[in-house]
């Protein structure tokens, strides 16, 4: 049975350097899809749930799919690197980003952003032991301060 600990939400990022924030500055508006077009991206491989999603957004516009430059099992500090150094786009955690200031901002770009719950899973009906329950407290209590980055004591 799932037990709700926190959560997240999935955004589009790159380079503060990015020529996209250019584009947001001399407009003064958000971004839209047609400004992501010309550039690729580093994206998981296509079972996932976040590659579905930007896929189906693509596709609901009428669009080809994103290019994708780099693909990942994982958003791991040496994919998000290289996109930092590059006019490449990514779709990451928002607390990613944190960890990140300075070298990946959120895109002026909202129509892909996706609120996420982190969840315990556990078996039907299942016993929670002390340790279980515990834990269960912990990431509910802490659940702000690892969002942040910081996942406390």
């Amino acid at each position: 049975e799932p037990t709700v600990v926190g959560g997240d939400r999935l955004v589009v990022a790159a380079s503060p350097t990015h020529p996209l924030f250019a584009v947001r500055r001399r407009r003064n508006t958000d971004l839209a899809l047609n400004d992501l077009l010309p550039y690729g991206w580093t994206l998981p491989s296509r079972a996932s749930a976040a590659r579905t999603q930007v896929d189906q957004h693509y596709a609901a516009q009428g669009l080809a799919a994103p290019t994708v430059v780099l693909e990942i099992e994982h958003n791991t500090e040496a994919a998000l690197a290289i996109v930092a150094q590059t006019d490449l786009l990514c779709f990451v955690p928002d607390l990613f980003l944190r960890r990140m200031a300075g070298r990946l901002k959120p895109l002026p770009f909202t129509a892909l952003d996706t609120p996420r719950d982190w969840i315990l899973i556990s078996r039907p009906r299942a016993a929670w032991t002390p340790l279980m329950m515990a834990l269960r407290d912990r990431l509910r209590d802490n659940a702000d301060l690892i969002a942040a980055g910081n996942p406390g004591s």
